[in-house]
């Protein structure tokens, strides 16, 4: 296991994504109990569904970006059954349903049929809504003790803050609101 984690870390530093999943569905084999390792391949997965540059910038999604997709977010609730209170996966599948929400949302703008808008608003709403649960507990459960700690649980901050106000929960986005602007 020592040698197929290693071998990871070195095609994850190298950006050889595809060859990352493959070598972490050997490594799920072997312990398929290991929620890092779900974190990993749904990482990965979404990393692939996303592609970015090497200035960070979106690049074109590729065609089998829902294939992709799929697979992050069933890594992502595999590891959920393991570990329901991990708060990297928690937030990682709340961040992957809500940036899907945002890109609906975006999508939407473009909509110029009053009823197909409003089937697209419902669709995405929803969307923002499944996310809730898991950002709310990857905020309850982050120890915020590192600074990757500290870098989720700000990023979970910001993308709860954005989710109430778009659902209108203004009590819970004053509250939200009120922890970032004492940071």
């Amino acid at each position: 296991m020592n040698l197929m984690l290693a071998e990871i870390n070195l095609l994850l530093a190298t950006g050889r994504n595809a060859e990352v999943a493959t070598a972490l569905d050997a490594a799920i084999k072997k312990d398929p109990k290991n929620p890092s390792l779900y974190m990993a391949i749904g990482s990965v997965n979404d990393n692939l569904a996303n592609p970015k540059d090497k200035n960070g910038k979106d690049l074109p999604k590729p065609n089998n970006y829902s294939e992709y997709m799929s697979k992050a977010e069933s890594s992502y609730k595999q590891g959920l059954t393991i570990s329901p209170d991990n708060y990297e996966l928690n937030y990682n599948l709340g961040a992957l349903y809500f940036n899907q929400a945002a890109e609906m949302a975006n999508k939407a703008k473009d909509i110029k049929s009053t009823e197909e808008y409003n089937k697209a608003k419902d669709a995405y709403e929803k969307k923002f809504k499944e996310s809730q649960p898991y950002l709310e507990k990857a905020l309850e459960n982050n120890p915020n003790k590192s600074e990757d700690d500290a870098s989720i649980y700000e990023g979970t901050l910001i993308s709860l803050k954005q989710l109430y106000f778009r659902i209108g929960d203004m009590e819970k986005y004053a509250k939200i609101k009120a922890k970032l602007e004492q940071k």
